[in-house]
């Protein structure tokens, strides 16, 4: 990365000289030199004050996230992701497809709805399939290695193709109409929204979006877990984002996030004791514009 960065860096160098003589050479007036040179200085840091100034505008307000309640056995779980950029819409199917063979396991959920632009796709085990039990007792007994990870991990590859095998034969796959009582069918919401507007500021929103994730208790239609972070736009990067931009956050260099404490879905349905490690699968993602 560093020889990536040092050989744009000398590339821009070179242009950027020319550039400047260039203009000299036309002009023959130091003044037109000296703004040339400031102008060529300064367009590569473009983004850095107005960056810095937005995000200490809103992190000094940092937005509040919050767990209040944990639920192991959540059973029926409805996702639903909203973005207003349709340019990622094949990389939101990805995050939608995954959220399945993370959480859906038979046993704490045992049923699954995903909202990707409209379309529902519902998944859940065939009960009465004779392979359902099978599935059941090794899945089980992966769950219950979770206090050791090693025995977990040698579990899973040793019984992974039966596992697999088992969950296609079982799994019923349904595409199902889209109407308002539709979350009733479910105990508990996962809504995130994606590429929202930082503010009614077209300047803002240049450099910033917002990310809000929200699980809801649908039955009482409480709110139980809420996220809400900053991220900082790819396309307001010029030529040394990584090194330039603040870093607000240990994790700022895979996400891009500013502020705001990432989303732990995993904390609320406690699946550090039964599933795959969410985080790692669907932060990328959920924070990428």
């Amino acid at each position: 990365m560093g020889i990536i960065i040092s050989f744009v860096f000398a590339a821009y160098a070179f242009v950027s000289s020319i550039i400047c003589v260039i203009v000299y050479m036309i002009s023959k007036s130091n003044k037109a030199l000296a703004i040339s040179v400031a102008l060529c200085v300064l367009v590569p840091f473009y983004d850095v004050v107005p960056t810095r100034i937005i995000a200490n505008k809103y992190c000094q307000i940092e937005p509040k996230s919050k767990i209040d309640k944990i639920v192991e056995y959540p059973k029926s779980v409805y996702v639903e992701i909203n973005s207003s950029d349709k340019d990622e819409i094949i990389y939101n199917l990805r995050l939608c497809g995954e959220f399945d063979e993370a959480m859906l396991d038979g046993i704490h959920v045992e049923k699954m709805a995903v909202n990707c632009y409209g379309e529902i796709i519902q998944k859940e085990f065939d009960t009465n399939s004779s392979d359902y039990k099978q599935y059941i007792n090794l899945i089980s007994q992966y769950q219950n290695l979770h206090t050791d990870e090693s025995a977990q991990f040698d579990f899973y590859r040793k019984n992974e193709k039966a596992i697999e095998e088992t969950k296609f034969k079982i799994t019923k796959r349904n595409v199902v109409e889209k109407d308002r009582d539709i979350i009733k069918n479910y105990n508990y919401s996962i809504i995130i929204n994606k590429s929202e507007k930082i503010s009614d500021s077209l300047f803002e929103n240049a450099f910033y979006h917002i990310v809000n994730v929200s699980i809801v208790e649908n039955k009482t239609e409480k709110e139980i877990a809420f996220w809400k972070m900053y991220i900082r736009n790819r396309e307001a990067t010029f030529i040394f984002p990584e090194i330039l931009m603040p870093h607000f956050a240990d994790d700022y260099q895979f996400t891009n996030k500013v502020c705001g404490k990432i989303q732990e879905i995993e904390k609320v349905f406690d699946m550090d004791k039964w599933g795959f490690d969410f985080s790692s699968l669907f932060n990328y993602r959920i924070y990428l514009r």
